[in-house]
């Protein structure tokens, strides 16, 4: 395409310059020109000025035609074009690979072609042929990275020499150029980051909206009030879900849904709606399992919309199962709009989270109101446990204590002479009825201990004074045995802070027991303390009595059942040894009591060792009492 006649503009010489401006002057207007372009470069609008910028190329250097061009995915794009209509050029065009302008790009430095027509080894592109331009100014577009943004081009349709002062000057607009590709790019990655955190900060907000509403919930999830926190659940849902009614049904004994809350203008006419299954959305939801999401019920073809939901000018729809901890279904959550409704993956994730809190609290106040009632049971059952045993006291210890006591002034002669064979009869009778009489002091002590009706006072004592008591109590019963009996207390003077009556207590039973099995040898009792035992926890140390004997022993198929109520061990003479088999329970209850354990090691036919352990300082939650004195522990 040849220019018209008379418009192609011959090369500028040194003496036209002269004429028509002075060098100072025309240094002078670029500058000015160069500056406002820098000024123009902030404000952005990238398309007027990449316009700007080729207008004044050309009109400063005197070229016909100047455009500016960049890549894009292998692809040149003209950004901007003057001395001829954009709209003759193609505005763009595939990169190739010994083109002018992959030159450029690749050598990062101007291109000058004084004549197109002589050039025979960078053929022209599409538009310079197209228009027919024979004087060729390339310049590179560097960014402030160094990268090659694009090229600017100066051409003419005669032949021109430019000079280096022009390349120059073009080049600073090259580079002015190339700084407004970046601050565009820059302000276009800059408005999409920031819509971006502006969606993000958005969802932020209804994710704390959601936590919150959660959270609050979770909190209240344990009070078990069912009503109150069923409501609070549908209020929270109907808020966050942006929903216009929410209603929680639950499964009643026939299998049908009963609404248990509800909320939002129009529901309440839902209250006494009971679904059958297989009649209704809700129970479809049940019945598979499954959440159920529609966008309009009005054109629900399978349903319908139903007569009240109509009513209430219900359309949108979602609709989750309640499912409990051992995977049953136990009712609904139902989400319902005013308008058309397609649920996003984001709502339907929180409808499921309330869904799920929802079937927590229903399966807690259930499980509450079973406690409740398992609770109720056993106080009636230990009120009649109480009352047997009040009967058993009254109406067996006595008449029991009256046999005793008259089979013994029979046997002193009383009311008349007794024979010989009379008195073994009566000593039998005697014996049985004695061991009864300890059955059910022991069976009263064991249940008093259950029930928490013994003393918690907490002494302050030294532990000579129980050991002490305890032998002289068991010296003539010992004495009677034929065995030796031995106390020994490893650093005195130790004092203790803890109930001395039950302590007194637990040690008489280990040590009748000791007696009582025990025929010939010794039995040995000794204390001592195990200040920062590891095991102990204890920060004032633990005690440790141990009771061992030379006795009878017990098997290790008995041992882990000696402190079950009632166990007798097995192959023991009971008319030798009778039992209750209550005494080491209320040991071991008592040990409890005072934060303690109790142990044992036994071999048959080689004795036993019972061993326990209490703390020196009896923990202050369980100081029911006051302290009998304030004296420091030794």
């Amino acid at each position: 395409m040849a220019p018209p006649p008379g418009t192609g503009v011959p090369p500028l010489s040194r003496k036209d310059l002269t004429q028509k401006k002075s060098p100072a002057l025309r240094r002078e207007s670029i500058h000015k020109l160069l500056a406002e372009l820098n000024q123009d470069i902030t404000s952005l609008e990238i398309a007027s000025l990449l316009r700007k910028i080729t207008e004044n190329v050309r009109d400063i250097l005197k070229v016909d035609v100047c455009d500016i061009s960049i890549v894009e995915r292998e692809t040149w794009k003209t950004m901007a074009i003057s001395g001829i209509d954009p709209g003759s050029v193609a505005p763009s065009r595939p990169k190739t690979i010994h083109g002018r302008l992959e030159w450029i790009i690749d050598n990062r430095k101007p291109l000058i072609i004084p004549d197109g027509n002589r050039e025979t080894n960078l053929l022209p592109g599409p538009t310079v042929r197209a228009l027919e331009c024979r004087g060729y100014l390339g310049v590179p577009m560097l960014s402030r990275s160094g990268k090659v943004a694009g090229v600017i081009r100066a051409l003419t349709y005669q032949p021109r020499d430019f000079t280096q002062r022009q390349v120059n000057l073009i080049q600073q607009f090259a580079n002015g150029a190339a700084i407004a590709l970046d601050n565009a790019r820059l302000l276009q990655e800059m408005t999409a980051k920031n819509k971006e955190i502006e969606s993000v900060n958005f969802r932020l907000g209804q994710l704390l909206a959601e936590q919150n509403a959660l959270r609050e919930i979770f909190t209240g999830i344990n009070l078990l009030d069912l009503d109150a926190l069923l409501r609070q659940l549908a209020e929270h849902a109907a808020k966050l879900l942006s929903a216009d009614h929410i209603v929680v049904r639950l499964l009643n004994k026939q299998g049908a849904l009963e609404t248990v809350a509800l909320v939002g203008e129009g529901a309440e006419s839902l209250r006494d709606q009971v679904l059958i299954s297989g009649t209704r959305r809700s129970t479809w939801v049940i019945e598979n399992r499954r959440p159920l999401a529609i966008r309009d019920i009005s054109q629900d073809k399978i349903f319908g919309p139903g007569h009240l939901m109509r009513a209430m000018g219900v359309k949108g729809y979602l609709c989750f199962p309640l499912i409990s901890r051992d995977r049953k279904p136990i009712g609904t959550l139902q989400v319902t709009t005013l308008t058309e409704r397609e649920f996003q993956q984001d709502e339907i994730i929180l409808a499921q989270q309330f869904a799920s809190v929802a079937a927590i609290a229903i399966e807690n106040a259930r499980l509450y109101e079973e406690v409740q009632q398992k609770s109720q049971e056993l106080e009636d059952a230990f009120k009649a446990k109480t009352a047997f045993l009040n009967t058993m006291a009254h109406e067996l210890r006595t008449p029991l204590n009256v046999m005793v006591g008259t089979q013994q002034l029979i046997l002193d002669g009383v009311y008349g002479e007794v024979s010989e064979e009379a008195k073994k009869g009566l000593k039998v009778i005697g014996r049985q009825a004695f061991t009864m009489v300890q059955l059910i002091n022991e069976i009263l002590d064991l249940a008093r201990v259950e029930a928490g009706g013994v003393s918690s006072d907490v002494d302050n004592f030294p532990i000579e004074e129980i050991l002490i008591d305890l032998q002289s109590d068991f010296a003539p019963l010992v004495k009677e045995k034929g065995l030796n009996l031995e106390m020994k207390v490893d650093n005195p003077p130790l004092r203790l802070n803890t109930n001395k009556q039950k302590m007194k207590e637990i040690l008489q039973n280990l040590l009748l027991n000791a007696v009582k099995y025990t025929d010939r040898g010794e039995i040995k009792v000794r204390a001592c303390a195990l200040f920062g035992a590891p095991e102990s926890g204890d920060k004032g140390g633990r005690l440790c009595i141990t009771i061992e004997d030379t006795g009878i022993g017990i098997s290790e198929t008995d041992l882990p059942y000696i402190f079950d109520p009632f166990y007798m061990v097995q192959g023991v003479d009971r008319r030798k040894y009778p039992s209750t088999g209550l005494g080491l329970t209320i040991v071991k209850r008592l040990v409890e009591l005072l934060h303690g354990d109790v142990r044992v090691e036994s071999k048959l036919g080689k004795g036993s060792t019972f061993s326990v352990r209490l703390p020196v300082l009896l923990p202050t939650e369980s100081r029911g009492g006051t302290s009998k004195s304030s004296s420091p522990t030794g």
